[in-house]
């Protein structure tokens, strides 16, 4: 034991080195964790918005051709004012999508066709109810892969 001792005392200058030494990398392990954690919080708070935001954009979009169809032959202010609702939240969620992504693309082709069918002269309740549970499955798969990536932090 003493000569351990003497080691230190002859070698002090190293021990404290070496002790700062560990000491900084501590410290650096730590704030690399910790930045760590708050980066995956920070992207899982932003990834929830988006599904938040994606969900209150598509419930606000399927009920239009409800909308127009009773307007159509009434009121032409109406009309536009509807229309320009749904080509502004239209836009909105395809900003949000991924091109990269096969359902986002599914999703951006479906809102195609549901914005045809708003144009055309003949309405067909049917085919609107098929276009939007089309839709509601699409964006629910979107966000449910979302959701997941958001409860495991990635």
């Amino acid at each position: 034991m003493t000569e351990l001792l003497e080691w230190f005392s002859a070698n002090k200058d190293a021990v404290i080195a070496i002790g700062v030494f560990i000491s900084a990398l501590s410290t650096l392990f730590a704030s690399y964790i910790s930045y760590s954690a708050s980066r995956k919080n920070n992207i899982s708070t932003l990834r929830e918005k988006w599904i938040d935001d994606l969900r209150t954009d598509i419930a606000e979009i399927l009920p239009t051709h409800f909308s127009l169809h009773f307007h159509k032959k009434k009121d032409k202010d109406e009309i536009y004012q509807i229309s320009k609702d749904f080509s502004v939240v239209r836009q909105r969620i395809l900003l949000r999508l991924n091109p990269k992504k096969e359902d986002h693309n599914k999703l951006f082709e479906l809102l195609d066709q549901y914005r045809s069918r708003l144009n055309e002269d003949k309405y067909d309740q049917v085919k609107f109810i098929e276009l939007e549970n089309d839709i509601r499955a699409i964006s629910g798969k979107i966000m449910r892969t979302e959701w997941q990536k958001a409860s495991k932090g990635i």
